[in-house]
């Protein structure tokens, strides 16, 4: 039986788009292990909460939701990690990824790479920020050209 823990952005994405992407993941995961038993582990939906209070009150809150994943993937045989290019052009800092990633090589949770480089299959919402944030660019070089 594997035990995978999946890795993926969430930092400012819906709540549907962050289910839809655990959901693909799944799917992919199961395609790819037919014959073995998988059991998954994400972090959207941790059961344990992290108060309001908790978070006004501390400098990082985003180390909150990472000590949550790690907690998590105590756990696991496996991480799988979505790589996509995509996730790069929009601006936002994935580094809960990033140490995702560390601490499963530290601790030797075997990786399981998921490839999706355009983000079309498991990140549509990111294609789609950072195809906006380049359009904004553009705009705002052409206004400048004038």
């Amino acid at each position: 039986m594997k035990k995978i823990f999946l890795s993926l952005p969430m930092k400012n994405r819906s709540d549907e788009a962050i289910k839809n992407t655990i959901e693909g993941m799944k799917r992919i995961l199961e395609a790819y292990y037919p014959d073995e038993v998988l059991e998954f582990i994400d972090n959207f939906d941790a059961g344990w909460d992290i108060s309001k209070k908790m978070i006004d009150d501390t400098e990082h809150p985003s180390l909150l939701y990472l000590s949550k994943a790690i907690f998590r993937m105590a756990n696991c045989t496996h991480i799988a990690m979505i790589k996509a290019h995509v996730i790069y052009q929009t601006g936002e800092d994935y580094h809960g990824c990033y140490i995702e990633d560390e601490v499963a090589r530290a601790y030797n949770i075997l990786p399981i790479y998921i490839s999706d480089e355009y983000g079309d299959i498991l990140l549509p919402d990111l294609v789609e920020k950072a195809k906006n944030q380049r359009f904004a660019e553009t705009m705002a070089d052409e206004a400048c050209k004038y």
